[in-house]
């Protein structure tokens, strides 16, 4: 979370294309309230979507992180 208060003024460690990693940031929020309420079938769903567009998740202890895979 600091990186990316910091990055916003310097944007050289993240990005938004067109709007793309606020639509990830999105999906992981809904993703993250379906496990919440126990859906994992539909957290699985948006995992899998992320996946089809080379967007990875991995989930710590501070929250949901992503990267691209490509």
């Amino acid at each position: 979370a600091y990186l990316k208060e910091v990055d916003v003024v310097l944007q050289v460690l993240f990005h938004d294309e067109d709007g793309i990693d606020a639509d990830v940031e999105s999906l992981i929020e809904e993703r993250n309230k379906a496990r919440d309420e126990k859906d994992f079938a539909r957290a699985d769903e948006i995992r899998d979507e992320l996946e089809k567009q080379g967007i990875v998740l991995d989930d710590t202890p501070g929250g949901t992180i992503w990267k691209r895979t490509s």
